[in-house]
């Protein structure tokens, strides 16, 4: 959400996201069963390549936003659309019901922990690390500060708009997948009922934290205060 919010846009479908790809690891670790089903199902494919899905499913629904953005429909229209659309899917596919009972790489992760560290927290600094580095030290991610600052000036500096919107709603879309993926195994459970509300809790994150509503200044290392 920072880096979308540092171009100047926001994106409400966060938390229809969250559900899609929370549901989806359940169902996908379940093929072939009925929904609600209870222990072990049949795995659509190993664990890992599920987990890889499930960050595509993510980076694509954000694709779409970005795309959408970077032509110029508006940001809230495009994402409002697609929060209910999401969120509609995720009920479509599962049937509205919740999947119990998880595979063992899923669950691990999710709860596991290396003495009192949880494994979520590792994961945690590394996306920490990464985005810090992709915002402050890429020339995308000055692209996204300059667009958000000016977007015509950026237009005018020879900055590709659409590339940079599709980048920061597919990074936003992949990050979001592996919430999803993580809350399931948190839960054991694979249900689209999650994240309504969502967006509403990230988008105060990062204005509580100090990134600027209107784009152009912030950063995740303001965002983690805000949380």
């Amino acid at each position: 959400m920072t880096l979308v919010i540092i171009t100047g846009g926001i994106d409400l479908s966060v938390g229809s996201i969250l559900a899609l790809t929370c549901s989806l690891t359940g169902y996908f670790q379940h093929w072939g069963t009925w929904y609600g089903y209870i222990g072990q199902g049949s795995f659509i494919a190993p664990e890992p390549v599920i987990l890889l899905m499930i960050l595509g499913v993510g980076g694509l629904v954000g694709m779409l936003n970005g795309f959408a953005s970077g032509i110029g429909i508006p940001d809230f229209a495009v994402t409002l659309g697609t929060m209910i659309g999401i969120r509609g899917a995720a009920y479509a596919i599962t049937g509205g019901m919740k999947t119990f009972g998880l595979g063992p790489m899923t669950n691990n992760i999710a709860k596991g922990s290396i003495g009192n560290v949880p494994y979520v927290f590792f994961i945690f600094v590394a996306v920490l690390i990464f985005i810090s580095v992709f915002e402050r030290k890429t020339a995308m991610g000055k692209s996204i500060y300059a667009i958000g600052e000016n977007p015509r000036v950026a237009k005018l500096s020879g900055i590709s708009y659409l590339k940079t919107k599709m980048m920061v709603y597919i990074i936003s879309g992949v990050l979001v997948g592996m919430a999803g993926w993580i809350l399931a195994g948190r839960l054991d459970t694979g249900d689209p009922k999650v994240g309504v509300g969502l967006e509403l809790d990230a988008i105060a994150a990062v204005i509580i934290g100090g990134t600027n509503l209107y784009g152009g200044f912030g950063g995740v290392e303001y965002t983690i205060p805000g949380v």
